[in-house]
Order: C-alpha cells, then structure tokens, then sequence
C-alpha cells in the first residue's frame, strides 16, 4: 500500500502537534544523552534600550538564564535559532539594573523529556539558574516533570502538546508559543478568509507522522462547511514522494494540506510537487508555515531555488513565529532585527522570533519584580509586557499557562530589494488576535495552582 487512508470517527483525541519542527523524533524510542554533557555559557554584552553598550564588569554578577536547546543531530537547527534568538533579545534589551544577562545552554537531547528533565536540575543546582527557556515538544514534559523540585519559572519555546497547556499544565511552566488548539482555531479562521470557496471542496492531508497528519486532517473536518479530508502518511522522513503525488493527482482533490515533518522531506515534497506540475492541479497548503533556516536560500543554512518557487505558490494559514518584516515595522523590532543580521548573518528566523518574545518577557519581568521565584512568577503570570513581537502587549492567559500570543496568516514573497543578506521573506497578511484563537484556561483543563 502506497497509501494510508484514515477513517476517523467520533473519537476526540486530545490535540497533538501541528508543527513538524517538534514531531518525528517523539514518536521513537530514545535513550537519554550521556551524563556530564557540558553546558555553554554565553554572556550577553551589547546594546542596551538606549543604544549603551552593556556593562559587564566583574563588580556587576550576571543574572543567570538557563536555555534548553538541541545542540546535536536532525534538531540542531532548531536549537540553534532558540540561542540565538535569546541572545539578540538580551543584548537589544541591555543590562538589568547593571547586571548583565548570562546564558548557560544545556542539551535537549534530541527532544528527550527525561535528558531535559536532567539538565533543568542541572541548571538550577550547578549553575543557579533564575530561570529556564527553549525546550519543544517533549522537553517541555520533561522540564514540567521536576518544575516542583527545581521551582524556577520556565517559559517553552515549542511545546507543541496539548497537555502541556492542559491536563499536564504546572505552576512554573509557561508555553509561549501556539498550542495545537491555537494553531487548529488559526487554522480555521484563515482558511475561512483566505480561500472560502475551497472549503467546500475535496481536501486531503499528505504527512509523514500519523499523529500529526491525523490531527490536521480532524481540524480539517471542524472547518464549517469543510468535508471530510482524507489522509496519505509516508514512512517518516520520506524524500521520494513519487508515488504519493502520483495518488494526490489522482485524488481529485481540489487542495492539499502538508502535514510533513519539518526538514529535507518537506522541501523535498515540495519540490516534487511543483515538478509533476501538481501546483497546477489543485492548491498546496501549509497549515503552519515552515522554517526559513531548512528551506529558503541565505537564512544560514544551504537552501535550493527550486524550493524558493514551490514556496511562492504555496498558501500558509498560520506562520508559526511570524516574520521578521512584521517586526521590523517598529523601532525595536528593527534593533533586534540588526544585532541578529549582524551577529548571525542573516535576518531573524520564525523560531528566532518566538524566542525573543519568551526572552524578552522574562527580562521585562526580572527588571521589573527581580529574581525572586514565585515573586517572578506572579509576574510573568499576572502583567502584561510589550515586546518585539506584536505590536501589542503580551500576557499569559487568565488562570492557566498559555502565553496570549497572536496567529499570524502569511504569504511568501519576492522583497523589492534585498534586506539583511535575503531576498524572499513570510510577509504577515493579516493578524489573528489572542482574543479569537486563545482559549480559556478551563477549556484546556488546566489548574494550575501551588507551586
């Protein structure tokens, strides 16, 4: 069998991930990291608010900032962008009360709940941590698996679980990006906007990971108006995709949601696809953007051009991290913006971005309230904090852990001249506030109380 199709019934399952940057690896068994992988400590020095250069004498200590982050492996990219997007915040944002910012990074392990679970002891017990960022999927179930022992604030990058938000939520634990329930009522609202008269048509959802392609595929069905999507799942990591197009195309579907994982495969599909000229037979949708650092040409990884023209047809309901051009729009966005392009080559990615939003409101919140553990946390939890991000303030959602964080529906285009080293980039569409895609706490089932 080429093809998987899926018969989904009345099941309700909770949400799974619909970003394929933190899926793939969770569905295999791992083994944690050896013990006694070193940590990286990274000290934040430049630009403060003002334009000053940091201070960073010895008289003033660093505040400590731990990152969670995938330095090796498939998921190094990932990681990567996590660093660099904290660094570049915490050098725009500049020194607190003089003491400048320190990171220490310490391994994801490949997004291993257990290898996270290990290093956030780590980083709060040997490295005095205040604070913990980035981690994605599974490491995010880690780090909530010792937030009672550790009893520092965490803020996730990419947990893309439900749960997390959920039945699984904690009192030190913040996702700070879309959950899967975000990312489904995005999905919906941008759909119903961008292309109303193909929700009625046939739709078929093509992935290489079954809970991922599956999820999709039930978000489909909530639409209004939209028909049951049929299902295609490759082997995971599948880069011949000749025979599946040749399925699509005989389908008689009308558009197709790419529900595969991030990385070659996806590029892969994609230029597939626009060979065998299936752009030309039905819409090719993404239903949560993909990452410009696997996929477009100067964002700091080898990209092809035959990629780039696949990407100019390919509709996105809802770019996960937005884009740079919409944080360039303000006079902060555009700082963050040059001291990443100057330190790392190339314009912010989408992952980059999201951790410069989870950066920044930790540090607005230190600088505000101090280091303090739960004095830090009631604030992360009950202020609100203007960043880079959105033009409006970001705040965590009222009684659970879900940061109120915007959908952003973009197009990928040609820029009229290039810009920080590239010459294509997401450009946001339209804005989908945290009001209409967020829900309540207690719709997610979280509680989350002590602490």
């Amino acid at each position: 069998m080429l093809t998987h199709t899926s018969h989904r019934g009345n099941q309700s399952p909770a949400p799974q991930s619909l970003r394929g940057r933190a899926r793939g690896a969770t569905l295999r068994s791992r083994t944690a990291l050896a013990a006694g992988i070193a940590a990286t400590a990274i000290l934040a020095t430049a630009c403060g608010n003002s334009g000053a250069t940091a201070q960073t004498s010895s008289s003033a200590s660093p505040i400590t900032v731990g990152i969670i982050a995938d330095t090796t492996g498939s998921t190094k990219t990932i990681g990567e962008q996590f660093i660099n997007g904290s660094q570049a915040a915490a050098k725009v944002f500049g020194p607190i009360d003089g003491r400048p910012v320190k990171f220490v990074v310490q391994d994801g392990g490949d997004f291993s709940a257990s290898t996270t679970a290990a290093n956030v002891i780590k980083l709060k017990t040997q490295d005095n941590a205040v604070a913990v960022l980035g981690m994605a999927s599974s490491e995010c179930e880690g780090a909530i698996s010792v937030a009672g022992r550790v009893q520092i604030p965490m803020i996730g990058n990419s947990c893309s679980i439900q749960q997390v938000v959920g039945s699984d939520c904690n009192y030190w634990f913040i996702n700070g990006a879309p959950s899967p329930a975000e990312d489904a009522k995005a999905m919906a609202t941008s759909a119903e906007k961008q292309f109303p008269g193909l929700i009625g048509q046939k739709w078929v959802v093509i992935g290489d990971d079954p809970g991922w392609s599956e999820s999709v595929a039930q978000y489909w069905d909530s639409v209004p108006g939209a028909r049951h999507a049929g299902v295609q799942i490759a082997p995971f990591g599948t880069v011949d995709w000749a025979p599946y197009i040749a399925k699509l195309r005989a389908s008689g579907a009308k558009a197709v949601l790419v529900a595969v994982s991030w990385g070659v495969q996806y590029a892969a599909f994609l230029q597939q696809a626009d060979a065998a000229g299936l752009y030309k037979q039905m819409q090719i949708v993404a239903p949560v953007g993909f990452p410009e650092n696997s996929m477009v040409p100067g964002y700091g990884t080898a990209a092809s051009n035959s990629t780039v023209h696949a990407l100019l047809a390919t509709k996105v309901l809802s770019q996960y991290g937005g884009s740079w051009t919409y944080v360039d729009q303000t006079p902060t966005g555009r700082r963050f913006n040059q001291v990443f392009y100057k330190a790392y080559g190339y314009p912010p990615t989408t992952q980059a971005n999201v951790a410069m939003a989870d950066t920044w409101m930790l540090l607005s919140a230190i600088k505000q309230v101090g280091t303090a553990p739960h004095t830090l946390m009631q604030a992360l939890t009950t202020r609100s904090f203007q960043t880079p991000y959105w033009t409006h303030p970001l705040s965590v959602q009222a009684g659970g852990r879900q940061l109120n964080v915007p959908a952003f529906a973009t197009k990928f285009e040609k820029l009229a001249q290039p810009q920080y080293g590239v010459s294509y980039a997401n450009k946001v569409l339209f804005v989908m506030p945290p009001s209409s895609v967020v829900g309540s706490a207690s719709s997610y089932g979280c509680h989350a109380s002590g602490g």
